[in-house]
């Protein structure tokens, strides 16, 4: 499974980065993300909360509109859980790879984009003993989902600043498998601070 991961992984950022190494059209960039999703604590799978970073890349494919390509990670915080010296921990990752069509409103401005996104998330969780542990130190179980692989779509607007910077709002979907082996779908609401080459 580890392996299936990397490979996800690696041929997304293989895609993004190959092209803009040959120094074709593509116009590189990397992305911070800071979202909220509509889950909660009773679902098992972290906060309600998730940051993250992507690499990715635009080819021009005529005037107003381009191809975009992007790879990346976001973390779910832990959600806390338990009473007295229990507590429980809950947290997710999610390594996604997209492709979307980019369509500019306003030359080198606002833009729009759509397209299908591939997401691949775990759940983890740490159940910690207070004092349980050899000479007094808190006693920690660990263990995890299992991986699940969802496609969805994934919509963003955003403007361009300048050259460099740009500034996105966007929302896509993403499936979790939570440690009591329950699916969950969610949809990703965040914002982008964009760093262009």
């Amino acid at each position: 499974m580890i392996n299936s991961i990397k490979c996800f992984f690696a041929t997304g950022l293989v895609s993004a980065i190959m092209p803009m190494v040959a120094q074709e059209l593509w116009e590189p960039q990397l992305k911070f993300t800071a979202g909220s999703l509509n889950v909660g604590q009773e679902d098992y799978v972290g906060q309600s909360k998730a940051y993250g970073f992507v690499l990715g890349g635009v080819y021009p494919l005529h005037k107003s509109g381009g191809a975009v390509i992007e790879g990346g990670y976001k973390l779910m915080p832990n959600s806390t859980t338990g009473s007295g010296l229990t507590s429980v921990k809950d947290d997710s990752d999610i390594y996604f790879l997209s492709a979307s069509y980019r369509h500019e409103l306003w030359r080198n401005g606002i833009y729009v984009q759509g397209g299908l996104r591939g997401t691949n998330a775990k759940t983890m969780r740490r159940i910690i003993y207070k004092g349980a542990g050899e000479n007094g130190a808190d006693a920690i179980e660990k263990y995890g989902a299992d991986r699940e692989t969802k496609f969805g779509w994934c919509l963003s607007a955003g403007y361009r600043l300048t050259d460099l910077w740009s500034f996105e709002v966007g929302a896509s979907t993403v499936g979790f498998k939570n440690v009591d082996g329950v699916a969950k779908n969610a949809t990703i609401f965040e914002v982008a601070l964009i760093i262009h080459r």
